[in-house]
């Protein structure tokens, strides 16, 4: 499901976007040019479209079905226009520190993907605490698709800001040294 991009991140098979914003030779994230930005808004039907590496934030009141988790190698989270969104911030590694951190052994540098090995500790970790669909590392955060296809349709609206999905993606993890 998931692509490698020259060494760096991954983009999920339903990442449909013709170019990368991850620029290999400094290593690091770029900023859209004009027509790439007119290509994710097209696209998405996009009323605003927010950077904050290593994600962007696309306003939309159509989002696609299914959902990729990546637009152009970049975290994705598409929101309906005008959703205030909550940044993380927590001082701990894992996005709910009322749980204990389920890989405190696993810590990553700035841009760093975790090896094959350490994939696998993490998928096994997280899939004893909560029903894992999707895991893409997007570094230093884990993005996780989780199923909640359990009957709970409200909660599922509720948790996906209203768009009907029932489906979340969550910040689960963050793991810089």
């Amino acid at each position: 499901m998931w692509h490698r991009n020259n060494g760096y991140g991954s983009h999920h098979m339903l990442d449909d976007a013709p170019f990368s914003l991850w620029d290999p030779e400094i290593y690091d994230f770029r900023s859209p040019s004009h027509l790439e930005t007119q290509w994710i808004i097209n696209r998405f039907h996009a009323t605003a479209v927010t950077y904050s590496w290593p994600e962007m934030v696309i306003e939309t009141h159509f989002p696609p079905s299914p959902i990729s988790l990546t637009v152009a190698s970049v975290a994705a989270l598409f929101v309906p226009p005008g959703f205030k969104l909550r940044r993380l911030s927590v001082s701990s590694n894992i996005a709910n520190p009322r749980i204990p951190d389920p890989v405190p052994q696993i810590r990553l540098g700035r841009w760093v993907l975790p090896s094959q090995a350490q994939q696998k500790v993490i998928y096994t970790a997280l899939a004893a605490i909560a029903s894992v669909r999707v895991i893409n590392y997007i570094p230093p955060t884990i993005y996780v698709k989780l199923d909640a296809t359990d009957g709970t349709q409200q909660a599922c609206q509720a948790a996906s800001g209203g768009f009907r999905r029932c489906t979340i993606t969550a910040v689960l993890l963050h793991f810089l040294t």
